[in-house]
């Protein structure tokens, strides 16, 4: 438990066949309103129209290639 503390990982293995992974569990972290805020207006406007039209361009081309 101490190790897991630490952030180890370990694999767990049946007739040294992996089959689960034990690992730490990833606390929650408080983030302020004022610093999502502040993150928020330095991030770049996104528009949707032209989101969606890079996104099905490149759907389209891995369908295309396989």
């Amino acid at each position: 438990m101490r190790a897991l503390d630490a952030g180890d990982r370990f694999v767990v293995t049946r007739n040294g066949v992996a089959v689960a992974e034990l690992l730490p569990v990833q606390r929650r972290r408080f983030v302020p309103t004022g610093m999502l805020l502040k993150t928020t207006v330095a991030l770049a406007r996104v528009r949707a129209d032209r989101f969606f039209a890079d996104l099905e361009r490149h759907l389209d081309q891995r369908l295309s290639h396989g």
